[in-house]
């Protein structure tokens, strides 16, 4: 399965120094369980914007999403870490990925944190 992500924010952000941009492919079809994170794409990226998105494809094996809801989450780090802190961006929205499917194209707004 191929997953096309373009990633932005409403208000342009601009960093001094680059930001870590994760995007996250998890199943989310278990209930009160924690998600399980199939794939990951990190990238350094210096701004976002709706005129400016981060664009990125993610392709993932079909054994490893047949029959599960599947979701992407984001987050911006502003100062490259895993943790979500203030300043940061995140998906605060769910955006799901369409399923029996081999290819889904889908627009994930981060606000911030």
């Amino acid at each position: 399965m191929l997953i096309n992500i373009k990633v932005f924010t409403r208000k342009k952000a601009i960093w001094a120094k680059p930001a870590l941009c994760r995007i996250e492919i998890r199943d989310v079809g278990l209930e009160d369980a924690p998600a399980d994170i199939l794939a990951v794409h990190d990238i350094m990226i210096n701004e976002l914007s709706e005129t400016e998105p981060y664009i990125t494809s993610i392709e993932i094996p079909d054994e490893l999403v047949k029959n599960k809801s599947l979701a992407v989450w984001g987050h911006l780090s502003v100062n490259a870490s895993e943790r979500i802190q203030s300043g940061d961006l995140i998906t605060t929205s769910s955006f799901p990925i369409a399923r029996n499917v081999s290819e889904d194209d889908l627009s994930v707004e981060l606000k911030p944190v």
